[in-house]
């Protein structure tokens, strides 16, 4: 894997829970080279994705000089429907 540079790197809550993703963020982030790496919340990482604009869908591909969020997430797969669906209310981006 070649070296990623980005201008941050979120890391959610419930990551280092795991043991699975904890190795898997490890392994990521040995090749990562970011200005700032940070442990987030739900909260914080909605705040995040609003104030960047990284829901806005802009084609970052095409600006040179930019550096990517990198954000390390887990899968909730195992909440129940209602838990999604608050979580999706509550932090709509």
């Amino acid at each position: 894997m070649d070296d990623l540079t980005a201008s941050e790197v979120c890391i959610v809550d419930g990551v280092d829970e795991q043991p699975v993703l904890r190795a898997r963020a490890q392994r990521l982030l040995s090749r990562i080279r970011a200005d700032r790496v940070r442990r987030v919340s739900d909260e914080e990482l909605d705040e995040t994705v609003r104030t960047r604009g990284l829901n806005k869908r802009a084609r970052h591909g095409m600006k040179p000089d930019f550096l990517p969020v990198i954000i390390l997430n887990r899968f909730r797969l195992d909440d129940p429907p209602e838990v999604r669906e608050a979580r999706k209310a509550r932090f709509p981006a």
